[in-house]
């Protein structure tokens, strides 16, 4: 069933619900309707959003086209970046797990760039991973709605974990995502490494080092921001990408504001050209419509 027959589901559907799942019950009946409505527990049997809007899809509408998605996700999730059953039971097969961590910014797409250009192997498979606050689906710090960066994955087309966190969450808190990602992805941790976006703050790559219990990765880190700064113009203007300040944390950048050349050029001395230091955030857009060869302007500098 899908939700346009119960836009605002009432208690009585939601602890139906509740208690069918908790019973292991794949489907249950609409006492207003007498539709048989399917529960989250069939349709996390089948791994993925089958794109019809069903009244209580866990994975957030992922795969809906055309309309507003209604469900938030609220347990972690691993998205599927189409509806391929086989596909999705078979993807981490024989293969280890490079898990990139994605805030829906530019570093996360420079990440992005040079992992697919210079790192991915056939015998790795890659999986991109948000954090955000549960109750309002905000990614701490970037001022992004997690809703923004499932439209990223679904345009990239690679698999993604979306793990809500609890509002000012603990370091402790936080770093359960070691324990979580292995239980998503159902694979053994010893397959598992991470991917980060750092630029070039050492205490931060520390600390990731330190916490996290995989291997860690950091493939832009201390590389010269010249050169990323021109794979992030050559997307820009032979890509079709476009990139907005999300957030900002001086006063002489504004929200909403276009990152490109000229923003780069009119930012005072005293600003991290790259907002490295908290200065601002981004949030990439893709374009509306998907690429048999996304980026190829930006990987053909890339080769140079």
């Amino acid at each position: 069933v899908s939700v346009l027959y119960c836009n605002k589901m009432t208690t009585d559907i939601e602890e139906l619900h509740r208690a069918a799942c908790a019973e292991g019950k794949l489907k249950y009946k609409d006492p207003a309707t007498g539709y048989t409505v399917m529960t989250a527990t069939h349709h996390k049997q089948r791994g993925y959003c089958c794109g019809h809007r069903c009244r209580h899809c866990p994975f957030g509408h992922f795969n809906v086209n055309g309309e507003k998605q209604i469900n938030r996700l609220v347990d972690p999730t691993l998205l599927m970046p189409s509806q391929k059953g086989s596909i999705a039971e078979n993807l981490f097969d024989g293969k280890d797990v490079d898990v990139l961590f994605w805030s829906g910014g530019k570093d996360s797409f420079l990440t992005y760039l040079t992992y697919k250009k210079k790192l991915q192997t056939p015998d790795r498979q890659l999986v991109l991973l948000t954090t955000y606050t549960k109750s309002t689906g905000i990614i701490a710090h970037q001022n992004v709605d997690h809703r923004d960066v499932m439209k990223q994955f679904k345009y990239l087309k690679e698999p993604a974990i979306l793990i809500p966190l609890p509002d000012n969450n603990t370091t402790e808190e936080y770093l359960l995502i070691n324990e979580v990602i292995p239980k998503v992805i159902g694979v053994d941790p010893e397959r598992i490494r991470c991917i980060f976006g750092d630029l070039h703050l050492k205490d931060i790559q520390s600390w990731r080092i330190k916490h996290m219990t995989y291997p860690c990765l950091f493939p832009v880190f201390d590389a010269g921001y010249s050169q990323l700064q021109s794979y992030l113009f050559t997307a820009i203007e032979k890509d079709g990408v476009k990139i907005n300040v999300s957030g900002s944390g001086h006063p002489a950048v504004a929200e909403g504001t276009t990152f490109n050349k000229e923003f780069v050029l009119a930012l005072p001395e005293e600003v991290d050209s790259m907002g490295e230091n908290g200065e601002f955030h981004t949030l990439v857009k893709f374009p509306s419509e998907p690429s048999e060869s996304p980026f190829a302007a930006t990987f053909a500098i890339m080769e140079a």
